[in-house]
């Protein structure tokens, strides 16, 4: 089987922890003899073509302050990602932590081109710009005062949409789930 994971960032561009997990789960499943590729944004040679038998696919990475418009509305990025996920020809595609470089625009084509799309949610960038608080739903009042100019007031609704393209959604934590049911995802 071909699978592609696509997540925002991998060791050692980028040191968090969804980066670790996709790169582990990659190499549990080029084990058991699967072909496996990761797409994630990193400079211009800071990541090499392949580690231990999974392909790496890259993009530039774009600055912070624009990640919530850009996720939702940048066709150029969105044509970007699919032909890298139309390169590789996956079976499957399994996005993890997208919302600041990957964007999800391209989801919707996956359906189309017969390719099983998965999302595994690790945190709340999904439903929510930062922190939130169990069982309350920051208002779009405090998100435009911390937020500023990056604040997307469609961010949101666009996402569920493009989220109602995946076959199978997954959480990593039962209070993740419980969040995303409140927020109707």
């Amino acid at each position: 089987m071909r699978i592609l994971h696509i997540v925002d960032g991998i060791p050692p561009a980028v040191l968090g922890g969804t980066g670790r997990i996709v790169t582990e789960i990659a190499r549990s499943q080029t084990k058991a003899g699967h072909d496996v590729a990761i797409l994630s944004a990193a400079t211009s040679g800071t990541l090499p073509d392949t580690l231990n038998g999974i392909k790496i696919f890259t993009i530039e990475p774009k600055s912070e302050r624009w990640a919530h418009w850009r996720s939702v509305f940048s066709v150029s990025r969105e044509k970007i990602i699919f032909q890298k996920i139309r390169s590789f020809q996956p079976d499957i595609v399994h996005a993890h932590t997208i919302s600041r470089q990957i964007g999800y625009g391209w989801m919707p084509k996956m359906k189309r081109h017969g390719i099983r799309l998965i999302v595994t949610c690790h945190d709340v960038s999904h439903i929510a710009y930062g922190k939130i608080w169990p069982g309350k739903a920051p208002s779009w009042q405090q998100d435009l005062m911390r937020y500023r100019w990056s604040w997307n007031p469609f961010r949101h609704v666009l996402i569920r949409s493009f989220l109602k393209s995946a076959n199978h959604i997954l959480t990593v934590s039962d209070a993740l789930k419980t969040e995303l049911k409140l927020h109707k995802f």
